[in-house]
């Protein structure tokens, strides 16, 4: 009796134990309290209108390639710039936001306002560290300065010389090699084939020559496959599993579904292959070569990353990165050129006049190419293939003459912001950039801050690289082929938009009669 007494002294009162059971009761209490506040009783706080999607549906159409961007345009179409999508009381709130001012304060801040740029949510990041094995890279890494671990800013400060214009422009032999080939395959193509995956094929071959020094075809010693094949395919099946785990946060669990498993192993292999690429690139090289060499390989080997797979990481994320987007931009300018057949046109007669004996082309022809350029630009305007992202807010930010709160998801909407404001904004005119001058306020306002490589501190690294490598396929493609439509492209997304099933047939354009 007396351990028993003794026993009973030790454990909790009922009132601690009532409590303690009140607790949480308060908290939620609380939580709701202030959401009712806000909602009704806070004039500063009036949010912004609530779209009659709930968050499962939400989730459904984003997860769907098909559905996606329709999706989103209805609600952009029926709600204006900025639109809140219904969570549960207790989940954050989740904003569509399609305003070019405020994606400026989103992704760039605004000092004199005191506005910091918006964060990027860690377990929506988390996937692309999946996709690398668990090791940080590039694009995941939450902080500016922690060093090679955690540290974004020092990982582009070291590759930010890699992708300069200056030293770009030394690889363009390089990558006119990549080009020659894809066109001759098409001057002489009498069936049809898939044109975003032929770009794709020969997109990673132009990118392993330009950043890592390496020609996929001379500096492979397996010569039973094609390694740009094997990289774009595994990029490709590795991606939409980052899709995936980012829209369902317990993928990683359904251990029974078999794309969870080619998924992974298509990640794996792809940090295989980036391991062959630096045994490859070192093995030709001495040490005083690699330390004086100007790609981005070079550049990623003299870094004191703090082993050998977290440089690897970087390669893998790189090929994941690189590829897939510029690829992509280059099928839907090329269709909708194809489309546009005074747009062909014109295009011709400045590739023709620039670059008459339709041989390579060099530095100096290709900053003469205005038109091109808006072509470009128009381009990447009705195709942003990376439609949006996502940001937590670090503080209530002003929208449209509304407030999203502190510690909402933005989810940013390039594609509907990108037809803010411009006249007939589903047609593909590189007309409205040359005449930009004479446009209303509202639409050259998108023109000018249309940023299909994102904004800010953390926008593309390698957009630079993208650009010349997109406008070096079109200038010598459409100057040297004759590119007959099969099938339109239908929109796929799945992280990037995808021109699907975009189907040409080629042949060789007849010599010009001046030359």
């Amino acid at each position: 009796s007396l351990e028993l007494h003794q026993y009973t002294r030790r454990m909790p009162s009922q009132s601690t134990l009532r409590l303690i059971a009140a607790v949480p009761i308060v908290v939620i209490s609380a939580k709701l309290a202030l959401k009712l506040f806000n909602a009704f009783l806070n004039p500063k706080r009036t949010g912004p209108p609530t779209a009659d999607v709930g968050l499962w549906q939400y989730s459904s159409f984003m997860s769907s390639p098909s559905e996606q961007i329709p999706s989103l345009m209805q609600l952009y179409y029926k709600f204006g710039p900025v639109v809140r999508i219904q969570t549960p009381m207790f989940c954050p709130q989740i904003f569509l936001v399609a305003d070019w001012k405020t994606l400026d304060l989103i992704f760039e801040g605004n000092h004199s306002l005191g506005i910091e740029a918006a964060e990027k949510p860690r377990f929506l990041m988390k996937p692309f560290e999946d996709y690398t094995a668990g090791i940080p890279n590039i694009i995941s890494k939450q902080t500016a300065g922690e060093g090679p671990v955690h540290g974004w800013s020092w990982a582009r400060k070291g590759l930010a010389p890699a992708f300069s214009q200056r030293n770009l422009f030394r690889q363009l032999d390089l990558l006119q090699k990549e080009v020659e080939m894809m066109t001759k395959r098409l001057e002489v193509c009498s069936t049809e084939v898939d044109m975003t995956f032929l770009l794709g094929r020969h997109v990673m071959r132009m990118l392993c020559a330009a950043m890592f020094k390496i020609d996929l075809t001379e500096d492979i010693p397996d010569k039973t496959r094609d390694v740009a094949v094997d990289i774009y395919q595994w990029s490709d099946t590795s991606f939409l599993e980052l899709l995936q785990r980012l829209i369902n946060p317990l993928r990683a669990l359904e251990f029974w579904d078999k794309t969870l498993n080619d998924g992974r192993r298509a990640s794996e292999r792809l940090m295989l292959e980036a391991e062959n690429l630096i045994e490859i690139y070192s093995a030709g090289r001495s040490d005083i070569e690699i330390k004086e060499c100007p790609s981005v390989m070079g550049h990623l080997l003299r870094a004191p990353y703090p082993n050998a797979r977290a440089r690897t990481a970087e390669i893998s994320l790189l090929l994941l990165a690189g590829a897939e987007t510029t690829a992509q931009t280059s099928a839907w300018t090329l269709s909708g050129i194809l489309k546009a057949p005074k747009v062909l046109e014109k295009l011709r007669k400045e590739l023709d006049a620039v670059n008459p004996s339709r041989g390579p082309w060099d530095k100096e022809k290709l900053s003469r190419l205005e038109y091109l350029n808006h072509v470009m630009n128009e381009g990447m305007r009705c195709w942003p293939v990376v439609p949006g992202t996502f940001r937590f807010l670090k503080q209530d930010l002003p929208c449209c003459g509304y407030t999203l709160p502190k510690g909402s998801l933005v989810q940013t909407f390039f594609w509907g912001a990108a037809r803010t404001g411009v006249k007939d904004p589903e047609t593909f005119d590189p007309e409205r950039y040359a005449n930009a001058a004479e446009s209303s306020e509202a639409e050259r306002e998108t023109l000018e801050r249309h940023a299909p490589f994102s904004k800010g501190k953390r926008d593309c690294i390698g957009k630079e690289l993208a650009k010349l490598e997109i406008k070096l396929i079109l200038a010598t493609l459409l100057q040297r082929v004759d590119l007959e439509v099969v099938k339109e492209p239908a929109i796929f997304a799945q992280g990037t938009i995808k021109p699907k099933n975009f189907l040409v047939k080629g042949k060789a354009r007849a010599p010009s009669p001046t030359f």
